[in-house]
């Protein structure tokens, strides 16, 4: 059993800085695949390894990707991502590479090598979406588009799109410098919070750390830096030492 962690962990925030912008890009392979409207899909993601000179070291899938549904707008066919649907989350740490989908509290563990060497698992009771998580999901996003025509198009697609019956089992995945596993719950719509289940290298849940809602950009040993956003969507990057509860009463 590790000693790192106990069953509660306290973040005391370090500093904080305000980012006026901030972006981050990736590429990767639709499935184009001509779809029927209303008909949903995962996509297939394949993940490539390759050396500092570019030579290929293997690949990994094809796995899951993220959830899509086709629709109609204006006689035109399109694909969205289906509302609160399931999408793939993935880390890289020592000599092991995590792939979940999110679609049940399951990781699989993979070797360099593409070798499936472990499942992480979880007993976990998915939570529902209920009317209040669907109208809050819809309101955050018609509040976010500022040109009327997309906020006319989101809001007939949300009219007739089929939501799912429950939420992703987590939203992304993280590796601390010991080897440990950082899964991310599914946060709410308008929740200040957020929890993290800590998992060791092993695969044994360790902990629960809970903390404000925001994007993880890096974990330390002793700290935790996140991207925090307020109402208006004004960046801020935030840095919290982890306080065990034997360094709390030092």
């Amino acid at each position: 059993m590790s000693a790192l962690f106990d069953s509660t962990v306290e973040l005391r925030i370090v500093f904080s800085v305000i980012l006026m912008a901030s972006s981050s890009d990736f590429t990767f392979v639709h499935d184009t695949l001509p779809r029927s409207p209303n008909e949903m899909w995962w996509e297939s993601y394949t993940y490539l390894r390759f050396t500092s000179d570019g030579d290929s070291l293997g690949a990994i899938g094809p796995l899951r990707g993220m959830e899509y549904m086709s629709s109609e707008w204006e006689g035109s066919q399109l694909r969205a991502q289906r509302p609160l649907g399931h999408n793939a989350a993935v880390a890289v740490g020592p000599a092991v590479f995590y792939y979940g989908d999110s679609e049940s509290y399951r990781v699989l563990a993979f070797e360099p090598g593409g070798r499936l060497t472990r499942i992480v698992e979880r007993v976990a009771e998915l939570k529902p979406v209920t009317d209040q998580v669907r109208t809050g999901y819809i309101n955050d996003r018609l509040g976010a588009a500022t040109d009327p025509q997309l906020r006319l198009a989101w809001d007939k697609y949300f009219a007739k799109v089929p939501f799912p019956n429950l939420l992703p089992a987590y939203r992304r995945f993280d590796v601390d410098p010991e080897g440990n596993l950082w899964v991310q719950d599914w946060d709410l719509p308008g929740s200040s919070e957020v929890a993290w289940s800590v998992f060791s290298p092993a695969g044994r849940w360790i902990t629960d750390v809970w903390g404000p809602q925001g994007q993880i950009l890096e974990v330390g040993v002793e700290h935790l830096i996140l991207l925090l956003r307020d109402e208006v969507g004004v960046e801020r990057v935030a840095m919290f030492r982890i306080i065990k509860p034997s360094q709390a009463t030092r």
